[in-house]
Protein backbone atom coordinates (compact mmCIF):
# COMPACT_ATOMS: atom_id res chain seq x y z
CA UNK A 1 0.00 0.00 0.00
CA UNK A 2 1.67 3.35 -0.97
CA UNK A 3 0.32 6.29 0.68
CA UNK A 4 -1.08 9.19 -2.17
CA UNK A 5 -1.27 11.88 0.31
CA UNK A 6 1.94 13.82 -1.03
CA UNK A 7 0.42 14.15 -4.60
CA UNK A 8 -2.85 15.61 -2.90
CA UNK A 9 -0.91 17.72 -0.75
CA UNK A 10 0.80 19.43 -4.16
CA UNK A 11 -2.77 19.29 -5.92
CA UNK A 12 -3.76 21.86 -2.83
CA UNK A 13 -0.84 23.42 -3.15
CA UNK A 14 0.00 23.14 0.98
CA UNK A 15 2.65 22.14 3.50
CA UNK A 16 2.48 19.45 5.97
CA UNK A 17 2.55 22.08 8.39
CA UNK A 18 -0.77 23.35 7.42
CA UNK A 19 -2.50 19.79 6.78
CA UNK A 20 -1.21 18.42 9.95
CA UNK A 21 -2.99 21.86 11.73
CA UNK A 22 -6.07 20.81 10.33
CA UNK A 23 -5.97 17.89 11.12
CA UNK A 24 -4.65 17.92 14.42
CA UNK A 25 -1.74 16.36 14.83
CA UNK A 26 2.37 17.65 14.33
CA UNK A 27 4.22 18.00 11.14
CA UNK A 28 6.13 15.38 12.49
CA UNK A 29 3.25 13.07 12.91
CA UNK A 30 1.08 13.90 9.23
CA UNK A 31 5.15 13.28 7.71
CA UNK A 32 5.00 9.71 9.09
CA UNK A 33 1.50 9.07 7.20
CA UNK A 34 2.79 10.68 3.66
CA UNK A 35 5.83 8.74 3.93
CA UNK A 36 3.95 5.04 4.76
CA UNK A 37 5.80 4.43 7.62
CA UNK A 38 3.02 5.01 9.95
CA UNK A 39 -0.82 4.67 9.12
CA UNK A 40 -3.23 7.25 10.88
CA UNK A 41 -6.40 6.11 13.20
CA UNK A 42 -9.36 6.19 11.57
CA UNK A 43 -10.71 9.21 12.43
CA UNK A 44 -7.50 10.53 11.38
CA UNK A 45 -7.72 9.21 8.09
CA UNK A 46 -11.34 10.86 7.68
CA UNK A 47 -9.80 14.26 8.25
CA UNK A 48 -7.67 14.17 6.11
CA UNK A 49 -9.74 12.67 2.80
CA UNK A 50 -12.59 16.07 4.01
CA UNK A 51 -9.65 17.60 3.70
CA UNK A 52 -8.93 16.74 0.55
CA UNK A 53 -12.38 16.37 -0.98
CA UNK A 54 -12.09 12.48 -1.51
CA UNK A 55 -12.66 8.88 0.23
CA UNK A 56 -10.33 7.16 2.42
CA UNK A 57 -9.78 4.48 -0.31
CA UNK A 58 -8.72 7.25 -2.64
CA UNK A 59 -5.60 8.39 -0.32
CA UNK A 60 -3.59 5.22 -0.70
CA UNK A 61 -2.25 2.80 -3.75
CA UNK A 62 -3.03 -0.74 -3.33
CA UNK A 63 -1.13 -3.43 -4.52
CA UNK A 64 -3.11 -6.24 -6.05
CA UNK A 65 -2.36 -9.78 -5.03
CA UNK A 66 -2.93 -12.46 -7.24
CA UNK A 67 -3.44 -16.36 -5.94
CA UNK A 68 -1.80 -18.77 -8.28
Amino acid sequence: MKPLLREYRFKRNVDQKQVAEVIGVSQQIYSLFERGKQLPRIDIAFKIANYYGCKVDDLYEYEVIKDD
